[in-house]
Formats: C-alpha cells, sequence, structure tokens
C-alpha cells in the first residue's frame, strides 16, 4: 500500500466517502461510504492521525470527489476566491 496525503479542503462533510481514509501510518480512520457529519470531526481525525491518507489506488475517486466539489461550489455561486482556495494536494 503507498500511501498519499489529501487535504482536509479536498473531503466533503455530510456526504459518504469516495474512499477509505487513513492515518500516516495505514490504520483505518474512516472506511469508503463513512458520512464525516462535520469539519471539526474531519480535522480531529487529522490531527489524530498524523494528517488524512488515501492509498494511491484511490488517488482516481479522491480527484473525482474533488471534481465533483469544485462543480458544486460553481452551482452554488460562490466567489472565485473561494473556489481558488478549494486545494488538492
Amino acid at each position: 500500500m503507498h500511501l498519499v496525503p489529501v487535504s482536509i479542503e479536498s473531503i466533503r462533510t455530510g456526504q459518504p466517502l469516495p474512499f477509505p481514509l487513513m492515518d500516516k501510518d495505514g490504520t483505518l480512520l474512516a472506511r469508503k461510504g463513512f458520512v464525516v457529519p462535520s469539519r471539526k470531526e474531519l480535522e480531529e481525525f487529522s490531527l489524530r492521525g498524523g494528517g488524512l491518507f488515501i492509498d494511491v489506488a484511490d488517488s482516481e475517486a479522491h480527484h473525482r470527489a474533488y471534481v465533483d466539489q469544485l462543480h458544486g461550489l460553481v452551482r452554488a455561486e460562490k466567489s472565485l476566491g473561494e473556489i481558488a482556495n478549494t486545494q488538492i494536494t
């Protein structure tokens, strides 16, 4: 398993995860399909695990989820500054 870091901003809360989230050692923090209820809980996962990581095999699902998030921001008519601040690593 090869882990790659993901930014908190690229993960949607209140919707099922399209990939499992792991800590830096590969320990499962949240399974695929888990609904992270709030940004605060996501931040707690990140702090507990030394960051948020996914298996490189799941990176395509992460990318699709990120693009979907960007499309959601455009549909919600968010400012270009808000959209530009949405990051992926």
